[in-house]
């Protein structure tokens, strides 16, 4: 997925001393191999007709991974910060499938928010970053501006058009995936999200991220089973920094 593990891999690319970080190369980021888990849960029709929720999309490094594992799959994708937008949208037109690029991104109410603009794109937010993120990641990252964007939640979404279920929902937004999960309550509780996959940062980020034990709570709540943990980001001491995480509701299993 998109985010700091972009900025992960060219840490482990880059350093000249391997004391900097894991020793861990670049092309061991996938060794887990979340493409196959996916296709497994996709089953043998590989979301055939089904819908992808693209959460996060950025532009569109995900929407091409997808478009390429799915190719019958319907993609939605979402991306609130304009710049950013501009080039989803043209990954998306360039595909010439059924993906469509939405200019607003998903949170736990209707509104226009502060979106926090960073040095690195991939690392906007919601919530603004902390104090400890540069050491945390051992990077340049500096808050340049706020912009007011558009934000949904998924449930207002979701009824107003009329999906009744989504086969795959992917939430990559920077430590505020428990505002968008907030947003999408209903639609967990009547089940309507077949799997989940989402990005969850350990490391000390961003001002407010829930700690990964809120994120098991709330799946395990809603009656999901975790498939996998894949894409997992480690510092310099071992400790994990991000991983993706695959959640299924226990008959997509």
């Amino acid at each position: 997925m998109t985010g700091l593990l972009t900025h992960f891999k060219r840490i482990l690319t880059l350093s000249t001393r391997p004391s900097d970080v894991l020793s861990i190369n670049p092309t061991q980021i996938h060794s887990l191999n979340l493409d196959n888990a996916l296709k497994v849960a996709a089953g043998p029709n590989r979301f055939r007709d089904q819908v992808i929720l693209d959460i996060g999309a950025h532009h569109g490094e995900t929407l091409r991974r997808f478009s390429s594992l799915f190719p019958h799959a319907q993609i939605h994708c979402f991306e609130p910060f304009p710049q950013a937008f501009n080039v989803l949208q043209r990954v998306a037109a360039g595909l010439g499938r059924e993906a469509c690029a939405h200019p607003f991104g998903f949170s736990n109410e209707d509104s226009q928010k502060e979106f926090h603009i960073n040095t690195g794109s991939p690392t906007n937010s919601l919530l603004p970053l902390h104090s400890c993120a540069s050491q945390t990641w051992q990077l340049d990252m500096q808050e340049l501006t706020t912009e007011s964007c558009k934000f949904r939640t998924l449930d207002s979404w979701l009824q107003e058009v009329n999906l009744p279920e989504v086969a795959l929902l992917k939430i990559d937004v920077q430590g505020a995936e428990y505002l968008v999960l907030e947003g999408a309550q209903r639609s967990f509780e009547k089940h309507r999200f077949k799997n989940v996959l989402i990005e969850l940062i350990n490391g000390q980020t961003y001002e407010g991220q829930m700690p990964i034990s809120h994120y098991f709570h709330f799946f395990e709540k809603n009656g999901m089973i975790l498939r996998g943990i894949h894409d997992m980001a480690f510092d310099k001491h071992g400790a994990i920094l991000q991983m993706d995480l695959l959640f299924s509701i226990p008959e997509a299993s």
